[in-house]
């Protein structure tokens, strides 16, 4: 019966994650074209969109992606074609092999399979997740390897195995090149495992040292990168860091409070949540309201019964600690960077229901959670693409059209958000000749110079740019037309 429970439940899992994809949300944001270009220039030349041949990280926009979600989908471009729909299918791909490790890591933690299945089925349906495992962010790879680093390292706690030891070091490792807060904390996991789990691994010193030379070992390519890209490493953090503009230290510790405590907020965790809407819907998401009471009861449940053994001890610190990256940044409360949280999140909340051993309890639980995810995933479908469709809100579902529209031959306003990455992909450019001449099938100019740059052909540009005076859509840039990206 559980083996029954347990595939209905991964199905629907699968299922909510790859329903309607090319609807929800619309077309692509930039940096979705930028991870699916340099994968497409991968698959072809071997090289990214600069010439760098298997790079170990990706130059983007004063930035450098990571390398793990980039390469994993160089199989789905060979199926899909250069196409929106394979970097979606990556991400639902990544995020659907959470729900499997889930199930593992909730059944080793708590010993009990009911609370497995719980933990799955809150997993499966939580908005946070879900959101991230429908867009080609990042980030879904790192929270998956997480969880994996998790489920591997119990897995050596309950076999003693040095090979098992080293796997867990590797995953950390391979974790470390997912997502750039990925390398705060799988740093701090091991750390944190072996301080608080000091007795076990005092008797396997052995696994200790297999498990650290692992992670080692995964993180030596980063020396002769570093020091061929001096920067690349910090590059996003530097950017974006509480200390950039050189705060005084209690700046600093008003700005890292602020960024904690907001992300502790109810109407951030069970109610609105993270305000971009690229990283949410703005309707429960990133925790059904209806899960609240459970997650307190839960918390209260586990730590009475469990606060004592060192695995809770950690799992509490995952919890206690989950803004940490966040609080590093200027940021308001972000999704994002604090996605790696929605394992400890899931199980907390499927103990705070499994603590009544109330039949009606879990019925009342399955009702009200039917209902309120009902709400959110037909938000999800329906309203959210309504309100994320131009680029102010979050995607630039015009984009795409607009270039079919124009042909292989067009001119591009300067002020489309990184407009040649876009246009490289809709027009699906040949990866070798941008990288030797920069050869595109567009050409990239401002609206006052398309009459004498690209005299006769279409100028895609911004509304401002292609309407008159009057209001009216005007070509008299010497185009033959104008074709706007947002109204």
């Amino acid at each position: 019966m559980r083996i029954l429970l347990l595939i209905s439940i991964l199905s629907l899992g699968i299922w909510l994650r790859l329903y309607h994809l090319d609807i929800s949300p619309p077309g692509l944001y930039a940096d979705e074209t930028s991870i699916i270009y340099n994968a497409y220039s991968i698959l072809k030349t071997g090289k990214d969109e600069y010439g760098v041949a298997w790079p170990l990280f990706f130059r983007a926009f004063g930035e450098y992606k990571n390398p793990v979600f980039i390469y994993s989908l160089i199989p789905l471009i060979k199926i899909f074609g250069l196409e929106p729909i394979a970097i979606r299918v990556g991400a639902a791909l990544w995020g659907s092999l959470a729900l499997p490790l889930m199930y593992i890591f909730a059944k080793q933690v708590s010993k009990n399979k009911t609370v497995a299945l719980l933990a799955t089925l809150i997993l499966s349906l939580m908005p946070w997740q879900l959101h991230y495992s429908r867009i080609g962010f990042e980030a879904i790879s790192f929270s998956t390897l997480f969880l994996g680093c998790w489920v591997a390292y119990l897995w050596w706690r309950e076999s003693k195995q040095p090979l098992i030891a080293m796997a867990w070091g590797t995953m950390l490792g391979l974790s470390w090149y997912s997502y750039t807060t990925a390398r705060l904390w799988m740093i701090l996991l091991w750390l944190l495992t072996v301080i608080i789990d000091w007795q076990q691994f005092k008797k396997h010193k052995l696994d200790l040292v297999l498990s650290g030379l692992a992670f080692g070992i995964m993180l030596l390519p980063l020396i002769p990168w570093q020091q061929k890209y001096p920067g690349s490493l910090t590059a996003r953090f530097n950017q974006i860091s509480i200390f950039n503009d050189k705060p005084s230290f209690k700046v600093i510790l008003e700005r890292a409070g602020e960024t904690y405590l907001g992300h502790w907020q109810p109407k951030w965790l069970f109610g609105k949540g993270d305000t971009t809407l690229r990283h949410s819907s703005g309707v429960s998401s990133e925790m059904l309201a209806v899960w609240s009471p459970f997650f307190l009861s839960g918390l209260v449940f586990s730590l009475i019964k469990f606060r004592k053994k060192p695995i809770w001890q950690l799992i509490f610190l995952m919890i206690g600690l989950f803004p940490l990256a966040a609080c590093l940044t200027q940021t308001s409360p972000i999704a994002t960077r604090t996605i790696q949280a929605v394992p400890f999140f899931s199980l907390i909340i499927a103990m705070g229901v499994f603590c009544w051993r109330k039949k009606f309890i879990l019925i009342i639980f399955l009702l009200i959670t039917g209902v309120e995810f009902s709400n959110y995933y037909y938000n999800l479908l329906t309203e959210y693409p309504r309100k994320v469709w131009l680029p102010r809100h979050g995607f630039d579902a015009n984009l795409g059209p607009a270039i079919k529209a124009a042909g292989t031959d067009f001119c591009f306003s300067d002020k489309v958000d990184q407009g040649y990455i876009q246009g490289l992909f809709f027009t699906q450019s040949d990866p070798k000749l941008w990288q030797t001449d920069h050869k595109a099938n567009f050409k990239i100019v401002k609206a006052g110079a398309a009459k004498t740059e690209c005299p006769g052909k279409i100028f895609i540009g911004m509304e401002k740019e292609c309407l008159n005076p009057e209001g009216q859509v005007t070509a008299n840039f010497g185009t033959d037309y104008c074709l706007i990206l947002e109204n």
